[in-house]
């Protein structure tokens, strides 16, 4: 079977100049023969976003799914409290646990706070004037991103390939400490599951505090 024929659009080549100055040339060069690519094929792939920073680790999402489970056992239990139905407990423990529960899943789908460092191109001497080849196709789709950015098609693709404001690799909890959020969420699902059956009328204050240094030192590992 024939390829299909390309469009005009994905015909035609053009070609888009990245100014910077010789210390971002040369960083920039540097970065694409780490990559085994052409100059011009390293521009083009980071100014149209390929092969860019990875998506949030599957074990983070695994355990933002527990965290949403122990925020839902604490709604359980906190609907029983206002019904009468267990021994007064705390209610600022039971708000501290659900805004935690959401702070800390939100934590595990964001990259670590980092200081970016200022760069003073116009106060290294030089110019130099590298270009990209796209198709017109693939010029609109780099034209887009850099308005969507304030950008000029030039700033957009040598910011992108010099790593600026891109995001870090977000960190992947570690497996004990997942076990040990997956054990916790069991805790609190059996103590919901018992309230709501009306088995007993007692929550363990031990379990916040075992909460608490988990969420201490989840907060530690992926910052």
């Amino acid at each position: 079977m024939a390829r299909p024929r390309k469009s005009a659009d994905q015909r035609q080549i053009m070609r888009i100049k990245v100014y910077c100055c010789k210390a971002e040339a040369s960083e920039i060069r540097r970065r694409a023969q780490r990559r085994r690519c052409a100059v011009s094929e390293y521009l083009r792939r980071c100014a149209l976003g390929r092969r860019l920073p990875s998506a949030t680790p599957p074990r983070n999402l695994l355990a933002r799914f527990q965290l949403w489970r122990v925020k839902s056992n604490a709604t359980q239990i906190r609907q029983a409290l206002d019904a009468g139905r267990i021994a007064p407990i705390p209610r600022d423990r039971l708000q501290r646990l659900s805004a935690r529960t959401e702070t800390l899943r939100e934590r595990l789908r964001q990259s670590p706070p980092r200081v970016e460092a200022r760069h003073h191109a116009l106060t290294q001497t030089g110019r130099v004037a590298l270009a990209l080849r796209v198709n017109r196709a693939e010029r609109a789709v780099i034209a887009a991103r850099a308005r969507r950015a304030g950008l000029s098609l030039s700033a957009f693709a040598r910011r992108k390939a010099l790593g600026r404001r891109m995001p870090a690799r977000i960190p992947e909890l570690p497996k004990p400490l997942f076990d040990a959020l997956f054990r916790t969420q069991r805790q609190w699902n059996a103590i919901a599951h018992a309230v709501n059956a009306g088995k007993t009328r007692v929550v363990d204050g031990a379990i916040f505090d075992r909460f608490d240094q988990l969420y201490d030192e989840a907060f530690r590992v992926l910052s």
